[in-house]
């Protein structure tokens, strides 16, 4: 990195890549060739058995295999992962080239201890509402009562005490969760996103199980995993924070209730969306399912294309607390982006 891959690569190979580097007019872009030469690498390393100091020599010389003619397509797939990662990773990592008052602010974050990338809220909202960059499927972790009070209206429920209290309706949930995911992106949903960005509460004791669930999905290898910064009450904090004018002014588009009448939840979604654009027909309708979903018990989960938990089960004890180490038990999971051939996800089972 400090040398732009001249130490290992030819003086042509070189000047291709900076030549490259400088019309992106992107800092962080070296990241993402990095990144490819990696993931070109990486049948290499996993079948080697070698020890620390070796595996790091072979990753620091990678670059010297790289030749002119490989350069274009060097680029061209680094696009391609840059367009796929949110725009938070740049603005909470801005620090790594140099003080700015971007990065100083975060002076707490620490990617090596991180399970997934973190999304602010504002990223989470404006993304789903246009039609091409990432885009997130929000997942709500919270308890049944919280969630019902008050949610994400895109946000899809999976309480995350069920992954503990009852393992196969928890994996009939996830099943159900991904065929919601697939339906709102092949119907053009403002709901639909590739990226699964999972939304706590914001309090740390109760996210500890979000982080069971997190964990969960990155070991199954499922593709963009996320979660959102500061969970609901930050999202709650951010509506507040735009909506100088009080509630009223466009708030009940963002947040939506289960737990009252069912007008009332239309109405919170009746009308335009926030940027003026006619998705709120998406949204409602999504919220509609949803809400359906969550008052009837008889519901089975196996005849609904989308289906969510009952929500009148009753809280039993938690096996977690807030004395409990938070991160360790997840400190052997693989990256949370895959990337290359990756199994199917499978969700019939909880390990």
């Amino acid at each position: 990195l400090g040398s732009l891959f001249s130490c290992y690569c030819s003086a042509q190979v070189t000047q291709a890549i900076w030549d490259g580097y400088l019309q992106q007019a992107d800092p962080f872009f070296i990241y993402f060739l990095m990144l490819i030469i990696l993931v070109n690498a990486k049948d290499v390393i996993l079948a080697q058995e070698s020890d620390k100091e070796e595996m790091i020599k072979f990753l620091e010389t990678s670059p010297a295999n790289l030749d002119l003619e490989d350069i274009e397509d060097l680029f061209s797939l680094a696009q391609y992962y840059c367009s796929k990662t949110p725009a938070s990773f740049r603005k909470d990592n801005h620090s790594l080239f140099g003080s700015s008052l971007l990065g100083l602010k975060d002076d707490d974050t620490d990617l090596s201890q991180a399970l997934c990338l973190a999304v602010s809220v504002s990223e989470i909202l404006q993304a789903n509402q246009q039609q091409e960059g990432v885009r997130f499927f929000v997942v709500d972790c919270r308890p049944a009562e919280q969630y019902n009070a008050g949610h994400l209206s895109t946000a899809f429920h999976l309480d995350s005490d069920l992954m503990l209290q009852n393992p196969s309706e928890f994996a009939q949930s996830v099943k159900s969760l991904l065929e919601a995911q697939k339906q709102s992106i092949e119907s053009g949903s403002v709901a639909g996103g590739e990226h699964l960005c999972f939304m706590g509460s914001g309090r740390e004791e109760e996210d500890m199980y979000m982080n069971m669930v997190l964990a969960h999905f990155l070991q199954k290898n499922k593709e963009y995993v996320s979660i959102a910064k500061g969970g609901f009450m930050a999202l709650q904090q951010h509506l507040a924070d735009i909506n100088v004018e009080g509630p009223e002014n466009g708030y009940g588009h963002w947040i939506a209730s289960t737990s009252g009448s069912r007008s009332s939840i239309n109405s919170s979604v009746d009308g335009d969306s926030p940027n003026g654009s006619s998705d709120g027909k998406g949204v409602k309708s999504l919220v509609n399912k949803m809400t359906v979903a969550l008052k009837t018990k008889s519901v089975n989960v196996k005849e609904k294309v989308i289906s969510f938990i009952e929500n009148t089960s009753t809280p039993v004890d938690r096996h977690v607390s807030s004395s409990d180490r938070v991160g360790k038990p997840y400190r052997g999971v693989k990256p949370v982006f895959s990337i290359g051939d990756e199994e199917e996800y499978d969700t019939g089972t909880v390990e």
